[in-house]
């Protein structure tokens, strides 16, 4: 089982409609789909949950209870979040728990996909400590979210350094993109030349389909041939995919 955890440092950058667009893919390409919202908001959980549960499963598997996942649209899997982690309890455990935890699950998924909340950070902790992938959202529109790209980049380079856990492998995402202005042209670029050739750099463009997909809890309508964000969903999905395959356990 493989851990994706999409990640921003900045709210409204469209982390959640990438994580669940990814997670549909996946699913529609034959991977067991776990989606875990890791956030005091339904997030994610909420697009795929019907009706959203009301108990904070992903809460529960972080102190070690049993969990029984909710099964969703295109049967993908839902762990919901809640307001219970950012209670005490939660913010005072290692950052291994997580990883932990998920590894109780592992025989019945090929793959977890994580919708880590904003600011939080011990929420980004615990991500960062499970996940293989890590995909580092931020928004061309907004410098704030540009900057905090390179933070957390930065930050999981280092904890690659000292040989601490962190994501083996990392997917700058620049979502937003509207290339009739230079600025955002340059904008791939830019990154290539600061982070190297290491990290493949996926561009979403900017279209109403994404938020209209999540809105309708139908993230697989961002894939339509006809979608100006399908090809470059498809790259992440795919790259996400060649993880999960060179996983022992995948079943596919």
């Amino acid at each position: 089982m493989k851990v994706i955890a999409a990640i921003a440092e900045k709210g409204g950058v469209g982390k959640t409609a990438i994580a669940c667009v990814v997670a549909a893919g996946l699913r529609l390409a034959g991977a067991r789909v776990l989606v875990v919202g890791l956030d005091i908001q339904p997030a994610a959980a909420a697009v795929f949950a019907l009706p959203h549960p009301g108990v904070s499963g992903v809460a529960q598997l972080l102190l070690g209870e049993e969990v029984q996942p909710v099964a969703g649209h295109l049967d993908v899997e839902v762990l919901s979040g809640g307001p219970a982690l950012d209670g005490g309890d939660i913010r005072a455990l290692r950052s291994d728990e997580l990883r932990f935890g998920l590894q109780r699950l592992a025989d019945r998924y090929d793959t977890v996909v994580i919708d880590v909340a904003p600011v939080i950070l011990h929420l980004h902790r615990l991500a960062l400590d499970a996940a293989d992938l890590a995909l580092v959202i931020s928004d061309a529109q907004c410098m704030e979210s540009l900057a905090s790209l390179a933070k957390l980049i930065g930050e999981i380079a280092t904890a690659k350094q000292r040989q601490a856990y962190s994501p083996g492998e990392v997917i700058p995402v620049i979502n937003k993109v509207n290339r009739s202005h230079t600025l955002d042209c340059q904008l791939a670029d830019q990154v290539a030349e600061r982070y190297g050739a290491d990290h493949t750099i996926i561009e979403i463009p900017h279209a109403n389909i994404v938020p209209t997909a999540i809105a309708r809890r139908r993230p697989e309508m961002a894939l339509n041939a006809h979608s100006p964000v399908q090809q470059p969903f498809r790259q992440l999905i795919a790259q996400a995919g060649q993880l999960i395959v060179r996983s022992p356990e995948w079943s596919g």
